[in-house]
């Protein structure tokens, strides 16, 4: 089966738009609302970055590849500075906003003022590769045992995309990755079908862990008044029952 170019990234284009309503919507529901709402930037920044390649599939326009690749680095640049935030550490803002500016100038450099397509492809594919591994160490050093099982799972995601992005440099400083036509290749297929796969598993792993907050202060709502902290009904019969004297000596007690 031949896939096409523009039709994966259509969908890629689509799915990051919906990843993108789906998280702001979390953050309005009560997910922790920095690292939300930067996740919900990098999908719809992913999703503009897409859709550029659907807007132009077959465009001679050396602007092309940096409408691509901007977006797409500021995109997992923000999925990065979202997890940071969501993990309470200090985003590196000054050293990621040059490595983004740099590597724009450089694709823009090597798009439009002395071209040198395999460079550019190897330099971009490395920059989203390094982006993604960033992200995923992050979440392996996750703290606390409820929300440690679902960011390993989303760090591992990470890390299949980042090994695609790699495997994508490799080719293409080889130059063997062929101009994007109506017809997809192998070497882009793979990373097209990468960047749609993780976007589709990664947003709901992100909103488990955004709404973690949420889930916390309903469960503890359950058994302790909301204004002065103090056990309610529920939260007295909880405490009460692990008394170890009324298992012993059978004794009933009335609290004033």
């Amino acid at each position: 089966m031949q896939l096409d170019d523009p039709t994966l990234m259509f969908a890629v284009a689509i799915v990051g738009t919906v990843n993108a309503i789906v998280l702001a919507w979390g953050a309005l529901l009560g997910a922790r609302r920095k690292p939300t709402l930067y996740w919900a930037a990098g999908s719809l920044l992913l999703a503009v970055a897409s859709a550029c390649i659907v807007l132009l599939p077959e465009s001679d326009s050396p602007w092309r590849a940096p409408m691509f690749n901007a977006p797409l680095l500021a995109g997992y640049a923000c999925w990065l500075i979202g997890t940071l935030h969501f993990f309470e550490r200090t985003p590196p803002m000054r050293p990621l906003l040059a490595l983004l500016a740099l590597s724009i100038a450089i694709t823009v450099w090597l798009s439009v003022v002395d071209p040198q397509r395999e460079l550019r492809i190897f330099l971009a594919a490395t920059t989203v590769a390094l982006l993604r591994l960033c992200t995923a160490i992050a979440l392996f050093q996750a703290r606390g045992n409820r929300n440690r099982g679902v960011a390993l799972a989303a760090g591992l995601v990470l890390v299949a995309d980042a090994a695609v992005f790699v495997h994508h440099a490799h080719i293409g400083l080889g130059g063997a990755v062929p101009a994007l036509g109506a017809a997809a290749h192998d070497p882009y297929s793979l990373t097209w079908i990468s960047m749609l796969l993780s976007a589709v598993v990664l947003t709901p792993l992100l909103m488990l862990l955004g709404l973690s907050r949420l889930l916390d202060e309903l469960r503890r709502s359950a058994h302790e008044d909301n204004l002065t902290g103090v056990a309610n009904r529920r939260g007295f019969l909880a405490r009460s029952r692990s008394l170890p004297w009324q298992s012993q000596h059978g004794l009933g007690a009335v609290l004033m």
